[in-house]
């Protein structure tokens, strides 16, 4: 959800007149009969929406509680990890330690829908790190005592050396990710 306050552009500490200022100023530059534009449409739906919320003393204390309470519940973040970097277990949890003594952990299983990065909490405080997944099809598996690499759908060998679709290559010696 957009911070109503940007749609707006004012602040949380703007006065009440300051507010209505900006909603009569962009009310008149996003108005359907001025502009042709589907975005600016939207933008000037947007702008009343934020209005009939921001006008409203008892809806904007509520509104500015709410945006007070989401900005505490942001995890402190302790480090930013790619996944390779992460300790695998035999049960298929990725996993480190965090400086509290306590340990960040994450299913495998609990990656696949995970495109681009990942936050996981520390079991004992507060902390977070996030998980860079990256390029998936990067991360390989050796199988049936290294005779072949499996990257998701593909699985190119060449005698004692695979090639990845990202030009690396990697002899047989090579232990999981």
């Amino acid at each position: 959800m957009k911070n109503l306050y940007e749609i707006l552009q004012c602040t949380i500490d703007s006065s009440d007149e300051e507010i209505r200022k900006k909603y009569q100023q962009l009310i008149l530059e996003y108005h359907p009969d001025k502009c042709s534009n589907e975005n600016d449409r939207n933008k000037f739906i947007e702008i009343d929406k934020a209005w009939k919320i921001l006008r409203d003393k008892e809806s904007r204390e509520v509104y500015n509680a709410q945006l007070k309470m989401d900005s505490v519940n942001k995890p402190l973040l302790y480090g930013t990890y790619k996944l390779n970097e992460l300790l695998k277990s035999d049960n298929g949890y990725f996993y480190c330690k965090c400086r509290c003594g306590g340990s960040y952990c994450v299913d495998e299983n609990d990656l696949d829908d995970v495109m681009d990065k990942c936050f996981v909490e520390c079991d004992e405080c507060s902390l977070a790190i996030c998980i860079s997944i990256g390029n998936k099809s990067l991360v390989w598996t050796v199988f049936a005592g290294g005779s072949f690499v499996s990257l998701g759908n593909m699985c190119l060998k060449y005698g004692k050396k695979f090639v990845l679709n990202c030009g690396c290559s990697f002899i047989m010696q090579c232990s999981n990710v």
